[in-house]
């Protein structure tokens, strides 16, 4: 009888201790829940020199060409000019950009951001673990669990549910998985999520050590079609308007052609195409302002992923506000001129007019700062 008795006190302890050490065993150190990991020694050969640094993806790489002309104007007057350096590299999504800094032995003086248009380049995660990711968000955004973390990064390993860890390699590789449209929404809904915990803890990282952020809003071709828009976006009995719409823009018929594409963009709000379509009928017409309203949205429910998104540059902007770090909005420079100008070289990147403006536009910022 008292084995018995033994047996049932020491059976539930027992069965915590096995619960915790899976939990343990299964998890990795993150204060976050990221559901990937690096390799140890990602990114430790990166010694950076220069005390401006250029960070991102491909607009970043890009925006990195402009550096000498950066420096020149910031060094006007100076005996010894200061040096900006890139190593923002195309395919980087924000989490290789934080680990890249995360990996520096001393941070810059002043760090620049242009990215986010590559965010879903490689995957970070396993579709199946989309339910468990969204459990350990909930659980890391009480205020409670991240102080404790903060303090007790360890206890990590017991809070967050376990996940099958993405292994990533030390170059990014391209998903070439072909996710079904439903899937890609909501692989985006969660890679939404990771980001504005990435940009949250890039921000606060650099600002604990006394590094100037600066960050860029991604520059979006409004003119650049949407590739694929949504399930259950598109109501079949619209297709007749459609298509009407569709003969009357060819026709350059602008003017009949808006009251059909603006009714279409009420009764189908998130469809991408026919956002699209009443936006470049709007601007025909010369109504750019709700032509620049509706291509940002077609350009926000674009359900292909291969360009940056207004719900990235939303993010980044709150983001910015709540850490304190100067907030460039290079998009809405853009659009300034997009009504009387060609702005983009292609799809992807402005015109080299518009990033030697930004170039120039930054300098000045930092020649304020710098008190030059």
């Amino acid at each position: 009888m008292k084995k018995i008795i033994i047996l049932l006190l020491i059976a539930p302890i027992l069965a915590a201790a096995i619960f915790l050490w899976q939990r343990y065993s299964s998890n990795v150190v993150s204060v976050a829940p990221y559901p990937y990991v690096f390799q140890n020694d990602s990114y430790k050969d990166i010694e950076p020199e220069a005390p401006i640094l250029i960070i991102g993806d491909r607009l970043g790489h890009r925006f990195g060409s402009f550096a000498q002309i950066m420096a020149k104007k910031v060094s006007t007057n100076l005996t010894k000019p200061i040096k900006i350096q890139s190593i923002a590299e195309k395919g980087e999504g924000l989490h290789r950009t934080l680990q890249k800094v995360k990996s520096l032995k001393r941070l810059p003086l002043i760090m620049i951001y242009l990215g986010s248009s590559e965010e879903s380049y490689e995957s970070r995660f396993h579709t199946q673990d989309i339910p468990t990711i969204k459990k350990n968000l909930a659980i890391y955004n009480d205020d409670r669990t991240k102080t404790l973390l903060m303090i007790y990064p360890e206890l990590s390993r017991f809070l967050y549910f376990p996940v099958n860890y993405k292994k990533l390699p030390e170059i990014p590789k391209l998903d070439e998985q072909d996710y079904s449209p439903i899937v890609i929404q909501k692989r985006n809904e969660i890679t939404f999520k990771l980001f504005e915990q990435e940009i949250d803890e890039l921000m606060s990282y650099a600002k604990d050590r006394n590094s100037y952020f600066i960050a860029l809003s991604t520059p979006l071709n409004l003119d650049a079609k949407p590739r694929s828009s949504c399930p259950g976006s598109f109501d079949p009995q619209l297709k007749p308007k459609l298509d009407q719409v569709i003969e009357l823009v060819k026709k350059k018929d602008f003017k009949q052609a808006y009251s059909i594409s603006r009714e279409l963009s009420l009764l189908a709000q998130s469809n991408a195409r026919i956002l699209f379509i009443h936006g470049k009928v709007a601007k025909a017409l010369g109504k750019f302002k709700e032509a620049q309203k509706h291509l940002e949205l077609a350009a926000a429910f674009d359900c292909s992923n291969w360009r940056g998104s207004p719900v990235y540059n939303s993010i980044l902007k709150a983001s910015a506000q709540r850490h304190d770090a100067a907030y460039f909005d290079f998009n809405e420079m853009l659009k300034r001129h997009w009504s009387d100008n060609i702005v983009f070289l292609d799809d992807i990147y402005p015109q080299n007019l518009y990033m030697e403006k930004t170039a120039n536009a930054i300098a000045d910022r930092i020649k304020k700062l710098l008190k030059l």
